[in-house]
């Protein structure tokens, strides 16, 4: 669940949230795709190749969440730190 008073206090940790969700979407076909691969595998009816788009839909996942997972965390930090800025600027104010 998102925190609305976050996302109120600070609108630039929407891009970060929205990254976050679509690293978790990424997680998902990633574990669908080796839960069927492993299914396959079980009842023995996977051949060689079978296997080469597993393999390229795994990467193609590993290699996106990698990307996200570390312009998610940038995002974060730029949002926390404008966040600490905009704060002490309040208090210095008034």
């Amino acid at each position: 669940m998102f925190d609305k008073r976050l996302m109120q206090m600070c609108p630039e940790s929407r891009k970060y949230i929205i990254l976050q969700f679509l690293e978790l979407c990424l997680n998902a076909v990633m574990i669908v795709t080796i839960a069927v691969s492993v299914q396959k595998l079980y009842e023995k009816v996977w051949t060689l190749s079978d296997l080469l788009l597993p393999l390229i839909i795994i990467a193609c996942t590993i290699f996106a969440r990698f990307f996200t997972t570390k312009n998610a965390a940038r995002r974060a930090f730029y949002a926390h730190n404008l966040y600490r800025f905009s704060a002490a600027m309040r208090c210095c104010m008034g």
